[in-house]
């Protein structure tokens, strides 16, 4: 099997060795897309603790579960996907990134026991068919349903004493001071390439009419 993903993963010149992290994420993978009328789809494979799993699934599939997720696990931390494209979705080479970007998607999730193991999860992973509004219908939960599968999933000590309670506000304080800063120089950065974007145009503009 690693032999034909290596032929997968190489067939356009990009060798993503960094897919091959530990012994736990060789299990999972997005490969195959195939063009079936006017939608891409994606052979999913991985194992979760009901056993080993294959299905294909779209890119709006995953885009539904990564957005149910965000709703369903307020405050958790949830793999990226890649973003939507209207134009030149059914190119190649860009349904070959995609795939690479879905299959780090699924491998991110599975070092994460509570997605592996949650029922949105589950829904995409082992429902035949399409899951979309499977879980676009999922019932919504009430505070008190979303505290409890907290504390059965994160074993949460609500017990601290206020000395560690508040060694964990100033670490949390002292990160988003650290993120604050960061957001600043990026926006400064960003107006710096647009900038410079907009001086390269004009001189490539000049260029182009004297020497034309």
């Amino acid at each position: 099997m690693e032999a034909a993903q290596t032929k997968d993963m190489t067939s356009t010149g990009n060798v993503e060795s960094f897919e091959d992290e530990d012994a736990s994420t060789h299990l999972f993978s997005v490969t195959n897309p195939q063009k079936i009328g006017s939608v891409v789809k994606y052979t999913v494979t991985g194992q979760d603790n009901d056993g080993r799993f294959e299905v294909v699934r779209r890119y709006n599939e995953f885009h539904t579960l990564h957005a149910t997720l965000n709703e369903r696990w307020p405050g958790c931390f949830v793999p990226c996907i890649p973003e939507k494209q209207m134009l030149g979705d059914k190119d190649e080479g860009f349904i070959e990134e995609r795939r690479s970007l879905l299959n780090r998607f699924m491998l991110e999730c599975s070092k994460f026991p509570w997605i592996l193991e949650s029922q949105e999860m589950k829904i995409f992973a082992r429902q035949p068919g399409e899951v979309t509004e499977t879980l676009e219908k999922l019932p919504k939960q009430l505070p008190g349903q979303i505290l409890e599968k907290f504390r059965a999933c994160f074993n949460i000590d609500e017990t601290m004493d206020n000395a560690e309670v508040a060694r964990y506000k100033e670490k949390i304080n002292v990160f988003y001071s650290f993120l604050c800063k960061a957001i600043l120089s990026m926006s400064k950065d960003r107006i710096m390439m647009e900038n410079a974007s907009k001086q390269y145009s004009k001189s490539f503009a000049h260029y182009a009419s004297v020497y034309t």
